[in-house]
């Protein structure tokens, strides 16, 4: 089994180190580091007298290694200052560096930020979240009684990572701001002749080299009967105008998934992530059966074109909670 080594702020108090040793969370444990600030010279606050720190560190230490059925291996260390939180931090981030190297993971370096002083303990949490280590808080047990376990593990965030979500969820609704989705066609159920370039004929054209039937099929919902523009919005799959088969209907050529691939690296299984997240706070829609006129289908002799809607498309649309969460946002 994996050992743990252990962070422990001391200060007037230190009962709350020998519940931690004594509870099975976080264990076996390898090593127990205390942190301390230096001896008073003088008494401070309400007190009549200097608080030793220095000793009373010492006798914990003394404490928890004389005790045969702990068998923990405990080394002091002193900070400058109980009133400076950047002194812990930097404190807990060498603690950290030097143990890292003989654990399983970065979270069997284990931070209890109960004791010391208040800064001290603001320190310890910022450096567990910049290390990414557990930590744990003791509940006294004067006020809790009968737990299973008295150490109440703290989630700590990845700052980083949540950072870098938020970049990447602005990027995608950023380019879904500035997209506009384009319905140009008004669909009818007529017959079109072409020439041999594909350019369209008048209907009593002499000479033509292909005709087509076009067809209005029942999915077509009322709402594509007519030209319409959606700001705000894009489709997810590109349409290659370079292919005479498609449709030119969309005044993008690129898709989503195509844009946040080329510009900013973002694979088609991440952005289908991050849609999913802007979905669920309510930032963009996305709606399948989008509007297309079908590629040539059929032989020669008969070929036709089909008003219908891509079950297999999906338009992105930035909502209005979208438009004000972007607010700021500056592309990089």
């Amino acid at each position: 089994m994996a050992a743990y080594t252990h962070v422990m702020l001391t200060g007037q108090n230190t009962e709350h180190i020998d519940t931690a040793i004594a509870d099975f969370q976080f264990h076996p444990i390898k090593t127990v580091y205390l942190l301390h600030s230096p001896n008073e010279k003088k008494a401070t606050g309400y007190k009549t007298k200097p608080t030793l720190f220095k000793d009373l560190a010492k006798k914990c230490k003394k404490r928890i290694e004389g005790n045969k059925s702990y068998n923990k291996k405990v080394k002091l260390v002193e900070i400058s200052s109980a009133f400076d939180s950047e002194v812990t931090i930097l404190a807990i981030s060498k603690l950290f560096k030097d143990e890292i190297p003989y654990l399983a993971t970065k979270k069997h370096f284990v931070v209890n930020v109960t004791g010391g002083t208040n800064m001290m303990a603001v320190g310890a949490l910022i450096a567990a979240g910049i290390k990414q280590t557990s930590a744990y808080y003791v509940l006294d047990n004067r006020f809790h009684k009968d737990l299973d376990t008295y150490l109440k593990e703290i989630h700590i965030p990845d700052f980083k990572m949540s950072i870098e979500l938020k970049e990447s969820e602005e990027q995608v609704l950023y380019e879904i701001s500035k997209s506009k989705f384009e319905w140009k066609r008004t669909p009818k159920n007529e017959v079109k002749k072409y020439d041999v370039d594909l350019n369209e004929l008048s209907p009593n054209a002499p000479q033509w080299k292909t005709k087509i039937t076009y067809k209005i099929t029942d999915s077509l919902t009322a709402e594509w009967m007519s030209p319409k523009t959606i700001d705000g919005a894009t489709t997810l799959q590109s349409q290659d105008k370079k292919d005479p088969n498609l449709p030119k209907q969309y005044k993008r050529n690129r898709g989503l998934q195509e844009i946040m691939e080329d510009d900013y690296g973002i694979k088609r299984t991440r952005l289908a992530r991050i849609l999913e997240r802007l979905q669920n706070k309510g930032l963009v829609t996305l709606e399948n059966n989008v509007p297309k006129l079908s590629p040539p289908l059929g032989n020669e002799a008969n070929r036709r074109k089909e008003y219908r809607l891509d079950s297999k498309q999906i338009l992105v649309t930035i909502t209005k909670l979208g438009l004000t969460e972007l607010e700021g946002f500056k592309p990089g």
